[in-house]
């Protein structure tokens, strides 16, 4: 039979940042290393980028380097 629950722990589900999008979105200009600080090629991280910044409300500028480094910068 079905019981009231004075209080329960919910385990925090779904799928953690994997970067620091708040850290990286704080005005700043920031240069993100390939290899050190994502691991996936520059327009994978740039479309990353954008969508979380879409989710925050914010506006970024993304450029994708040619040694495949980026720089992310928050505009709004």
């Amino acid at each position: 039979m079905a019981q009231v629950l004075e209080s329960y722990d919910f385990k925090r589900v779904g799928r953690q940042p994997q970067y620091p999008y708040d850290q990286w979105f704080d005005g700043q200009i920031w240069g993100l290393q390939y290899m050190v600080d994502f691991d996936c090629q520059g327009n994978s991280i740039r479309q990353s980028l954008y969508a979380a910044a879409k989710r925050r409300g914010v506006k970024v500028r993304v450029s994708v380097l040619a040694n495949g480094d980026v720089v992310v910068q928050r505009t709004d």
